[in-house]
């Protein structure tokens, strides 16, 4: 066998050692496939992160590698989180990932409440959904002498005092709206320890 036999075998062998590295290195992917994944946050709008490109939420993401992928999340006022998010091959998958205020967390709540049974129940039904704002008006936990307590500010406006008619009816009803909305989430604001701001509407 010559030389030019020699080097002819060299790079054949060459070659198919390189296409067996790039099949190795490229089958598991392809065999994993992709899939699409909505990432919604609560609130909404904040900053994710995922493969290192940033997205504002819900971020809807399409043809992205099935598997196990870092999410960080984080919005102004609230505790950053990371999470890992799966995505399915062939599929479109939906998650929430919830914040909460930086001065509370769902942990500081429940240790908070062993006292009292019934506050317990009706504060933990509603931590999960906290916190909470409309235009009309904003719910959130809040703690007060290491006692956990919902607050509930109302939106209504009072510039002059040709306002206060409509002021006193706004807070009327806006405190009615969120009550029914603490309702509709399987608490009873009668068990709560609420504090209004910027005023009670029992004593206007």
């Amino acid at each position: 066998m010559n030389t030019e036999s020699i080097q002819k075998l060299v790079i054949a062998a060459v070659g198919v050692l390189l296409l067996v590295v790039v099949l190795f290195l490229t089958l598991p992917a392809l065999m994993r496939g992709k899939g699409n994944i909505t990432i919604a946050t609560a609130p909404s709008k904040a900053q994710v992160i995922i493969d290192g490109k940033t997205y504002k939420s819900p971020a809807k993401l399409t043809s992205v590698r099935a598997g196990g992928h870092k999410v960080e999340v984080s919005k102004e006022g609230y505790k950053s989180r990371v999470d890992e998010v799966r995505v399915e091959r062939n599929k479109s998958t939906e998650v929430t990932l919830r914040l909460y205020s930086s001065e509370v967390s769902p942990i500081v709540v429940r240790a908070n409440l062993d006292e009292v049974s019934k506050l317990r129940s009706d504060l933990e039904k509603l931590a999960g959904f906290l916190p909470f704002a409309n235009e009309k008006y904003k719910i959130e936990i809040k703690t007060s002498l290491r006692k956990p307590l919902v607050e509930i500010t109302l939106y209504a406006i009072l510039n002059k005092p040709s306002q206060y008619k409509a002021f006193k009816e706004q807070i009327k009803s806006y405190s009615k709206e969120a009550l029914d909305w603490i309702r509709s989430k399987g608490a009873d604001p009668d068990n709560l320890d609420i504090k209004w701001e910027p005023v009670d509407p029992n004593k206007i």
